[in-house]
């Protein structure tokens, strides 16, 4: 979701990074993480992709560890998705109580959904959602 909504100034991501970084939403947020968010965006194909230097990508994920709840992880929940690197979001969610999990890659992750306490939906899912409960 966080490349989208860097990608384009209109639709869903950006709306909801931009509620995140007035904190309207909170955004749960752990190292591992964090470092899967700079890995992918600081990418020479995502730079290029983006328009962005590494100082606006740099600035960018600044700001969601200032916003964000940094969730300790203390132990590691293995839903065993398709993608093992998927992972890491399943349990920042889980142990950050989240009500969302966002992702555009809902195939993957909608594997084993019923055990978790949060809904997993696409960013313009959850913007429909969220804006007819509070817009």
């Amino acid at each position: 979701m966080l490349f989208s909504a860097l990608y384009s100034k209109r639709g869903a991501p950006f709306e909801i990074l931009r509620w995140i970084g007035l904190r309207k939403l909170t955004l749960n947020i752990t190292v591992p993480v964090f470092l899967e968010y700079q890995d992918v965006l600081l990418r020479p194909g995502s730079l290029d992709g983006l328009g962005l230097t590494s100082d606006d990508i740099a600035a960018v994920l600044d700001m969601l560890v200032l916003v964000g709840d940094q969730v300790r992880i203390s132990y590691l929940m293995r839903p065993n998705l398709p993608d093992e690197g998927d992972n890491i979001f399943i349990e920042c969610a889980f142990v950050g109580q989240a009500d969302y999990l966002l992702t555009n890659n809902l195939r993957d992750f909608l594997r084993g959904e019923w055990m978790f306490p949060f809904k997993i939906c696409t960013p313009q899912e959850f913007y429909r959602e969220w804006r007819q409960e509070y817009e």
